[in-house]
């Protein structure tokens, strides 16, 4: 199975490719989080799958969500350069630059 995954603003547009079928999915959701978290459930019920995303929303807002175990994620906020890292799901730390 191939994934490819463009995001823009709060949609994320799926391009699933799989042995049957393409097909494409957008997702729309009100933040960034809730577009990730739309596209992981969609992406575990159809193909029973476990993955992870960082969506940058319009508004700046960057949502990392994941369904695995760990997901090594990181990303330095706009003007004040604040580096957040993390790997675990409940791990969100800051430092400066």
């Amino acid at each position: 199975m191939t994934t490819t995954v463009t995001m823009t603003m709060t949609m994320m547009i799926l391009f699933l490719k799989s042995a049957g079928p393409s097909f494409v999915l957008i997702i729309i959701g009100s933040s960034a989080r809730e577009a990730a978290e739309k596209s992981l459930k969609h992406m575990s019920d159809r193909i029973h799958g476990f993955g992870g995303v960082i969506v940058v929303g319009r508004n700046g807002e960057i949502a990392h969500v994941f369904t695995t175990p760990r997901m090594a994620w990181a990303s330095i906020g706009g003007a004040s350069g604040l580096l957040r890292h993390g790997i675990n799901s409940d791990e969100d730390i800051a430092e400066e630059q």
